[in-house]
């Protein structure tokens, strides 16, 4: 037999061409290192001078710094025992059980980082790119409530054993009565928390997911006043601010998107306004309060009825704008204060005309509510709101209005429409 026939030939142990058995020659000794260094070590046999054997184990260990750099790996020995004691399977034994639970050996790196470390790292790295609201919620949760928890505890700890964020989330719930939907923040924060650092620090499982929430609890069903009550409350106003709720209430805008905008975002041709902006009344530097909006999504034209124009010619007229300048300018020239506005003027006149629980943020569930309780299509409402998703449009900003309890019992008992009479007699 020729030599390239017997290469070739599976009975002479070896198929393939040099470059094959070179890459399957590397394969088996990766992965006998990896055997040796990372599942359970190896044991390495000393002579003493009386012929006995120690018995030492060996095995690697992974290390990396705060910063995700690997360490240089460490080769430990360990002394398990003499010949005289123990025999060679009973060593081996006893590395299998040194080396299961300690960290650096089963394909994860040792990590002595703290989770206040850790955290100090995350909010450096990680939330200097979010949003700036999201960015201050999530700093407020980490320092009121989880660094003082869980700060000193190590992060291997906390993905070995998930039990104090649990916990913690159930003292906050059951003893601290914290809010619900504050709970479940303070659990998202956890959770991109953990999603960074296993990435950065390679941990193996998110502990965030184990964690159990409290059944959320029912909430009370909004009580949306009627079209007639809100047309009450805008007359009742100031213009500049009837002519806010009111267009607040034809557009579900956000109340930042509603301060950013300008005379030149109103298309009068097309009948529409351009959302492009909105205003961070919380950031502290004045000059990075006006900004984009937060999603691709929440950029979007909202088409106006010419009762809605006339309306804001009129406003426009009395209140004549500067190119440029905000539709809704303070003295100051910045936007009016969200928080003034509502406290000062809106909220009394509300509580006078019995609508309850009155924000801006009520006024884009009534438009909601109501566009949905009219009709309009649930893919045309989502646009106009600016979500991202559908579920959110009708999950949280459509409620039921007056009436329209009452108009479904009346299509479902039109679906089969029987009187009692028509029913047969009860058989004896």
């Amino acid at each position: 037999m020729m030599w390239a026939e017997a290469r070739r030939d599976p009975r002479c142990g070896s198929v393939g061409s040099d470059d094959e058995q070179a890459s399957i020659r590397k394969g088996r000794i990766e992965a006998m290192r990896k055997r040796r260094g990372n599942k359970s070590g190896w044991i390495e046999k000393r002579r003493r001078a009386d012929g006995s054997i120690d018995f030492y184990g060996r095995f690697r260990v992974y290390a990396i710094d705060e910063n995700g750099r690997e360490l240089p790996t460490k080769i430990p020995a360990v002394l398990l025992g003499n010949s005289r004691q123990i025999n060679e399977r009973e060593a081996r034994k006893q590395l299998e059980l040194l080396v299961k639970d300690r960290p650096g050996t089963q394909d994860q790196p040792a990590l002595a980082l703290r989770f206040e470390d850790g955290v100090a790292k995350y909010k450096e790295q990680y939330l200097k790119n979010v949003e700036s609201s999201t960015k201050r919620l999530y700093e407020s949760l980490l320092k009121n409530h989880l660094l003082p928890a869980l700060g000193k505890l190590e992060l291997l700890e906390l993905e070995r054993d998930y039990d104090p964020i649990q916990q913690l989330v159930n003292r906050k719930f059951h003893d601290d009565k914290m809010a619900w939907w504050t709970v479940k923040d303070m659990h998202t924060v956890m959770c991109s928390f953990f999603q960074w650092a296993g990435k950065k620090y390679r941990l193996k499982q998110n502990p965030a997911h184990f964690v159990t929430l409290p059944k959320r609890p029912l909430k009370p069903v909004k009580k949306l006043a009627t079209p007639e009550r809100l047309a009450q409350l805008i007359k009742a106003l100031p213009l500049q601010r009837a002519t806010m709720v009111k267009l607040e209430s034809a557009t579900g805008l956000r109340i930042g998107e509603l301060q950013a905008l300008k005379p030149d975002d109103i298309r009068w041709e097309e009948k529409s306004i351009y959302v492009h902006a909105t205003w961070d009344q919380d950031e502290k530097d004045l000059a990075k309060r006006y900004k984009s909006v937060k999603s691709t999504a929440s950029e979007r034209v909202i088409t106006l009825e010419q009762e809605d124009l006339d309306w804001l010619a009129r406003y426009l007229e009395k209140y004549s704008k500067p190119p440029g300048n905000f539709l809704f300018r303070s003295r100051s020239g910045t936007p009016l204060s969200r928080r003034n506005t509502l406290k000062r003027v809106l909220a009394p006149a509300a509580k006078k005309l019995g609508i309850e629980g009155f924000t801006w943020h009520y006024l884009r569930h009534w438009h909601g509510s109501y566009m949905a309780a009219r009709g309009v299509p649930p893919e045309d409402l989502r646009r106009r709101m600016g979500h991202a998703s559908i579920i959110t449009t009708l999950q949280y900003y459509v409620h039921v209005v007056d009436g329209q309890a009452r108009q479904a019992a009346k299509v479902a008992s039109q679906l089969v429409p029987l009187r009692p009479e028509e029913a047969a007699d009860d058989v004896a």
